[in-house]
């Protein structure tokens, strides 16, 4: 399993499991107990397309961040409410993260993020 350290401004935000396979990025955080403060999941899309997000059988609220290939963030929601039917569509080539509600309140949009993988 490959996990993700997320920095700003070289200081740790978050780390994130990695969801690298169609499986993992289809179940994200469905049927999954929440997770401790500031972990997250990390979507890398290398979908030709755009790529919808959705909240259905997640019992949590959760932030949303969407990066570009440089690692800017491009948009947030903040406190989704579960089971939420279409968070929204993200762009090819983006990055998301995905947190548990709150996580994400020191961020902005146009803020750049830097994400180190490590395997565990």
């Amino acid at each position: 399993m490959t996990h993700a350290l997320i920095l700003h401004h070289k200081k740790h935000l978050f780390t994130c499991t990695v969801c690298d396979t169609s499986f993992a990025q289809f179940r994200g955080f469905m049927f999954s107990a929440k997770p401790e403060p500031h972990h997250g999941l990390l979507f890398p899309l290398h979908a030709s397309s755009s790529t919808s997000f959705h909240n259905l059988f997640v019992f949590f609220s959760i932030d949303f961040l969407v990066l570009t290939h440089t690692g800017a963030v491009a948009a947030i929601k903040r406190n989704i409410q579960p089971f939420t039917l279409h968070i929204m569509s993200v762009p090819a080539h983006h990055t998301v993260i995905e947190l548990p509600a709150g996580s994400a309140d020191s961020l902005a949009v146009g803020d750049t993020l830097t994400i180190k993988l490590k395997n565990n």
